[in-house]
C-alpha cells in the first residue's frame, strides 16, 4: 500500500530570477499556495426536454500563486515587493542646498550620522539675517534631514547649505523592473511526517507587486505577493509537469 501523507509543517521559500540560478529567501512567510484554474467545455444534451451534459472536458487555463505574509524585509526581497532593483550606497560626505520653512521639515537625499559634525549655514542667496543655522535654536534632528523651528529670524524659502556625513544604507528603486520572470523553490519540513522534507519546484512565474505597509500599528508589517505559474516550453518528456513538481520523502 503506498504511503498516505499528511502535511503541517513550515518551510522556507526561495526566488530566483529566471536563468540566473539565484536563489535568494524570501525569509518568514504564512502561506504559499498554487491553484490551478480549470475551464470547462460542455457538450449540452439538446435532444430532450430533461438536457443535461452529454460530455464535458475540463482543461487547465493556468495557475495563481498566492504568497502571504511576508514579513522580514531584505533588500532582495523589498526588490521583488516593489518590482525594483537594490544597491548598497556608502557612507560619505555630503553638502546639499535647501530650502527651509518654519515648523517644517528641510530633507536631505541620505540618513544623516549623527555622531558626526553637522553644519548648517545660509547660502549665498539667503536673504534672512541668520547666517550660520544652530541645532536646539533654530532646528532639530530629524530622520530625513533637520526640522526647522519657529524662529521670527528665519525667513520662509531662504537656501541653506547642510554639510553632514551619511549612513550607508541600502537603497531601493521601486518599479524600475517590471514583468521579470522568476522560478521558485520551496523547502519545507514536514512535522507529521517526522520532519522529513517537502520540496516545491515552480519553473516560470510572474508575481505582482506586493507593496509595503509601513504604517502598521497593531503588530507587525506583512505583505502579499500574488501572481501566475506559467507553463514552461522547454520543460518536455513523457510526464513531466510544465507547471511545477512536489516531492515528498517514501
Amino acid at each position: 500500500m503506498p504511503k498516505l501523507y499528511t502535511y503541517n509543517g513550515k518551510g522556507q521559500l526561495y526566488v530566483a530570477i529566471k536563468g540566473s540560478g539565484r536563489f535568494v529567501p524570501l525569509c518568514n512567510i504564512e502561506k504559499l499556495a498554487f491553484t490551478p484554474q480549470m475551464k470547462d467545455e460542455e457538450l449540452l444534451n439538446n435532444q430532450t426536454l430533461a438536457g443535461g451534459q452529454l460530455d464535458v472536458v475540463t482543461e487547465v487555463t493556468g495557475v495563481e500563486i498566492a504568497i502571504g505574509g511576508i514579513s522580514q524585509y531584505s533588500p532582495d526581497v523589498l526588490s521583488l515587493l516593489l518590482k525594483g532593483a537594490s544597491t548598497n550606497v556608502a557612507a560619505g560626505t555630503a553638502t546639499e542646498t535647501v530650502k527651509i520653512y518654519r515648523n517644517c521639515l528641510a530633507p536631505v537625499s541620505k540618513p544623516i550620522d549623527w555622531s558626526k559634525p553637522v553644519t548648517v549655514k545660509a547660502s549665498a542667496g539667503a536673504k534672512g539675517t541668520v547666517k550660520d543655522l544652530t541645532e536646539g535654536t533654530h532646528w532639530m534632528r530629524s530622520g530625513a534631514g533637520i526640522r526647522v523651528l519657529d524662529v521670527a529670524a528665519l525667513l520662509d524659502g531662504d537656501p541653506v547649505d547642510i554639510q553632514y556625513t551619511s549612513l550607508a544604507i541600502s537603497q531601493t528603486e521601486a518599479l524600475t523592473t517590471p514583468n521579470v520572470e522568476v522560478e521558485l523553490q520551496f523547502e519545507g519540513l514536514n512535522a507529521a511526517d517526522s520532519g522529513n522534507p517537502v520540496i516545491v519546484r515552480a519553473y516560470r512565474c510572474r508575481l505582482g507587486a506586493g507593496g509595503l505597509d509601513l504604517l502598521q500599528s497593531d503588530g507587525f508589517s506583512k505583505s502579499d505577493l500574488s501572481g501566475k505559474l506559467m507553463m514552461d516550453p522547454n520543460r518536455v518528456g513523457v510526464g513531466l509537469s510544465q507547471f511545477f513538481t512536489v516531492m515528498q520523502v517514501q
